[in-house]
């Protein structure tokens, strides 16, 4: 994932434009862009939109594209880890050594998702990871749920 702005992991809980995409990862810009024009522009909430738009079978399903609509890569990741999936945004500064990552969990992870996240923490053992799990909404539709900040691999792994 190093030089990936999110990856996302899909679940298993819903199929996306009839599809499944059960275990499927997609990883999403580049955390790194090589001209100027295109760091200034480059934020999470534009490329998973972008992406939603774009790529199948997410275009092509009504859920994503009114995902697309929501101004907050917040409100974005909690619906993304309601339907099962698990989003890992790189917030590293550019150009930096050391990534550092916010994941947002779903309730419950499957196998695949497991295999996935225990691969990028590996290959980025050294970083620190914040992680949003047990994620809700409020009763003003405010997303919350627990969170462990700046934690390392190792305390990351045993979560999972």
């Amino acid at each position: 994932m190093g030089t990936n702005l999110i990856t996302l992991f899909m679940g298993s809980q819903y199929l996306v434009g009839g599809q499944t995409t059960q275990g499927l990862r997609f990883d999403i810009g580049n955390a790194n862009p090589p001209s100027i024009l295109e760091r200034m522009v480059n934020n999470h909430l534009s490329t998973i939109v972008d992406f939603l738009k774009t790529t199948s079978p997410f275009k092509d399903d009504l859920a994503y594209r009114k995902l697309c609509k929501l101004n907050s890569i917040g409100f974005i990741a909690y619906y993304l880890t309601d339907m099962g999936n698990v989003l890992f945004l790189n917030i590293a500064r550019y150009n930096s050594k050391m990534c550092d990552y916010v994941v947002y969990l779903p309730h419950q992870l499957d196998k695949e998702q497991k295999l996935h996240i225990k691969d990028i923490v590996l290959k980025n053992f050294s970083s620190k990871y914040t992680v949003l799990y047990n994620l809700k909404l409020d009763e003003n539709s405010i997303p919350l749920g627990d969170t462990k900040s700046d934690i390392s691999a190792d305390e990351f792994l045993s979560m999972i």
